[in-house]
């Protein structure tokens, strides 16, 4: 069942990293991935006195199969060119950063399960010592793509499930059918328990919308019977970035809850604007390896328009330690970069 119920933002704080840290710690203890740990723990605390990054992103792919209104990176108007990242091109990212960061997360503009390496690339991570995770909508699930993620040694799972009803779930997560991911999220939690597997750890992440506001028992519910580890009740945000103030503005009136507390307010033109627009960036040190290998500033780029470099021309580290992109980052710490003026997260 669901076994930690909280409401937060887009990014966890302090808190919610230092617990997760120590959740997976103590689930490799009790593997008896005393190596590994030991590993991880190492890279942790070198990434903080060198500066490195705690967080690398990688992504597998692009594109993907629904069509969400409100997301945050829409593979729909990605310029890029559509391309899923291959396995050699994934152990290569990999080596890349192992030696910088602790974690690695395996998404950015699309839906993971896409890529047909995807687990052969997070078991060449996990066998490197690193902790990884990956968020999905969980359409594309069935018992053989299940397995290959318990044997991956995935250590952390989001499930992105934003209704309790068929009704409200498939107004938000356009093209998914509602029982068909019920069914898909219950065989791999029964799966996981029935194979006594510790990893990953399943996160349920829900977003609270207009459609969803008077569900929240329900979800509770939901996320118990489903077998669920975890649910994660977050706070809806506007992809001011993306869009328009106009169709920003009709996003807010179809999708911001009326009942429950919310972090914006309309102005005198009728225009969404946070009460509270954060003044420092959570993320400034989370970059964003690309599908081609490009290494982008945060996973809001998803347009790759700020990129500092390719991995597949120039080591990650010397990417890192360009004084472009360490004059960026100072930048970016406070919110100083004309994109960090469009973002509403914190």
């Amino acid at each position: 069942m669901a076994k930690k119920l909280y409401i937060r933002d887009r990014y966890d704080s302090v808190l919610d990293k230092v617990y997760n840290a120590i959740e997976l710690g103590l689930i490799e203890l009790r593997l008896g991935n005393f190596n590994k740990l030991a590993k991880y723990s190492y890279r942790m605390i070198k990434a903080r006195l060198m500066g490195y990054p705690s967080f690398v992103m990688i992504e597998p792919t692009n594109a993907c199969n629904l069509h969400c209104p409100l997301c945050t990176a829409p593979p729909w108007l990605v310029e890029r060119a559509r391309k899923i990242t291959s396995y050699e091109e994934g152990k290569l990212y990999i080596d890349n950063v192992k030696s910088m960061t602790p974690n690695v997360l395996f998404y950015l503009a699309g839906e993971p399960l896409l890529n047909k390496d995807l687990f052969k690339i997070v078991k060449y991570a996990e066998n490197n010592g690193l902790k990884t995770m990956f968020s999905t909508n969980a359409t594309l699930f069935n018992r053989e793509r299940v397995q290959e993620l318990l044997d991956s040694g995935l250590s952390r799972l989001i499930i992105s499930f934003d209704g309790a009803t068929k009704e409200s779930y498939e107004k938000y997560r356009v093209n998914a059918k509602f029982d068909n991911v019920v069914s898909n999220i219950k065989m791999l939690c029964s799966e996981k328990k029935n194979q006594g597997k510790l990893k990953p750890v399943i996160e349920l992440q829900f977003i609270v919308t207009k459609y969803n506001e008077n569900e929240i028992p329900m979800i509770k519910q939901l996320a118990a019977e489903m077998g669920v580890d975890k649910l994660d009740i977050k706070a809806l945000y506007l992809p001011e970035y993306i869009y328009g103030k106009d169709y920003v503005t009709s996003l807010a009136r179809e999708f911001l809850p009326d009942k429950i507390k919310i972090k914006y307010k309309y102005d005198e033109h009728g225009h969404p604007e946070l009460i509270e627009r954060p003044t420092t960036c959570g993320v400034w040190k989370t970059p964003v390896i690309q599908t081609d290998g490009r290494v982008s500033m945060c996973c809001y780029d998803f347009q790759g328009k700020n990129t500092y470099g390719n991995v597949k021309e120039n080591s990650f580290k010397s990417i890192w330690n360009s004084k472009r992109y360490s004059e960026d980052r100072k930048k970016m710490a406070v919110r100083g970069l004309p994109l960090c003026q469009e973002c509403s997260m914190g």
